[in-house]
């Protein structure tokens, strides 16, 4: 019921953003403006052809209309995320009534890291060997805070509503951010960030506490995102959304759903490259961007995976 009328309401409400920040622009085109001051020179011109044109004028008139168009736009991309944010609680309503979603997997994964917090309220320290789980294994494959870890950081920085609305949320984000660098209209990237975001599956997944699953699921558009941006011809804007974005898919530490997405992104690197090669206009900075964003999002991943590398 909540998400019905919330659906109903936002177009109003962006409209009504927009209508006052036009009429904000309108009040500034009134005052301070050149064309005013120039009134009476106007008097005593006449209009004839090849009449002097004053660049000044027009020079001042375009840097207002761009530099207000472009603050609109960020100011509605910005309401746009604000409003993801709260339809997530909305969704979640539960959560602001101080209860919480059981999930299965969730339980069983605090019992298996209950030494470890035992631990480190104790010691104010990791432990590095558990034998709760499977006869012994190393703490670092079940629980472990690294030190100077970036992508946990911008992790918990995008991830900043309660559980499990911060999920629905990433879904939301990275859907509308992929859509918007495609180009699609605003209204209409809402719209498919929504879709995806409600799929059955997605939610489901919540439900049972595939947390990783469903984290490395909702950062993969944001890697899409920065391919397209990339085969594009856009390489600063493709690498860092395609590096930010596969860093956060690794490290939500769920390696089945990474090695199945690089499947398709390099389906679709092949794809471009054996066109280029076909049309003979191979590029060698295009593979390099590739690789160096493949090796940042590794690189700030380093000490999770270096760990599991000893350990296997």
């Amino acid at each position: 019921l909540f998400s019905y009328f919330f659906k109903r309401l936002a177009p109003y409400l962006l409209k009504y953003i927009i209508k006052k920040k036009f009429e904000k622009f309108n009040s500034q085109m009134n005052s301070n403006s050149p064309f005013e001051k120039s009134a009476n020179k106007k008097k005593e011109k006449k209009k004839q052809v090849g009449e002097y044109i004053d660049y000044e004028e027009i020079e001042w008139f375009n840097e207002q209309i761009l530099t207000n168009v472009k603050d609109l736009k960020l100011e509605k991309h910005l309401l746009v995320v604000g409003l993801f944010a709260i339809f997530s609680l909305i969704y979640f309503y539960p959560l602001l009534q101080g209860k919480a979603l059981f999930q299965s997997d969730i339980a069983q994964f605090s019992g298996m890291a209950k030494q470890i917090v035992d631990h480190r309220e104790e010691f104010n320290e990791d432990p590095f060997w558990i034998d709760n789980a499977f006869v012994g294994m190393p703490s670092y494959q079940v629980a472990a805070d690294y030190p100077f870890d970036m992508i946990d950081s911008l992790d918990k920085l995008v991830r900043f509503l309660p559980r499990p609305a911060d999920y629905l949320f990433v879904y939301l984000f990275s859907f509308y951010i992929l859509l918007i660098s495609l180009g699609i209209r605003m209204k209409y990237a809402v719209f498919g960030a929504l879709t995806f975001a409600l799929s059955t599956y997605l939610v489901i997944i919540l439900g049972v506490g595939h947390n990783t699953k469903a984290l490395a699921i909702g950062y993969t558009p944001i890697i899409i995102a920065g391919g397209y941006k990339w085969l594009d011809k856009k390489y600063l804007p493709g690498f860092i959304l395609a590096s930010i974005g596969l860093g956060l898919q690794i490290g939500a530490n769920h390696y089945q759903m990474t090695y199945y997405f690089m499947m398709m992104i390099g389906l679709l690197f092949l794809i471009d490259l054996i066109f280029e090669i076909k049309n003979k206009s191979f590029n060698f900075k295009k593979i390099g961007v590739f690789i160096g964003a493949f090796f940042l999002a590794i690189s700030l991943n380093s000490t999770s995976i270096l760990a599991t590398k000893e350990y296997t």
